[in-house]
């Protein structure tokens, strides 16, 4: 697939305005795409971003890619425990702000390796 969620924003044209057609064709926002094992289907990028949003990947490649710029490297496999305990947080609701001090305070960040 060339741009499997693009297309839930179909509806947005260039400039970010709502549309309910392009070149006089009824747009279709619509389509389904996997989130935690399973197909999840949408009609349009308000539904999508909702599903995003309580998916458990989504939350635990923010924290994998925030805690990888962090540490200035790759994460290795001994770290994906600090990323799903991390991520289960923000999913509960952690704000950002203090998912991102938590981070920096961490001990894994303190005494991160060279």
């Amino acid at each position: 697939m060339f741009n499997p969620l693009g297309f839930a924003f179909e509806n947005y044209d260039a400039v970010g305005k709502y549309r309910a057609t392009d070149q006089g064709k009824p747009v279709n926002a619509a389509d389904s795409y996997t989130l935690d094992g399973q197909l999840k289907s949408f009609t349009n990028g308000v539904e999508l971003s909702k599903l995003l949003a309580d998916a458990k990947e989504t939350h635990a490649c923010y924290v994998r890619n925030l805690m990888t710029y962090l540490h200035g490297r790759e994460l290795d496999a001994t770290e994906e425990a600090t990323v799903d305990y991390y991520a289960r947080r923000s999913r509960a609701g952690m704000a950002l702000h203090d998912l991102e001090l938590a981070l920096v305070t961490s001990e894994a960040f303190l005494n991160r390796l060279p």
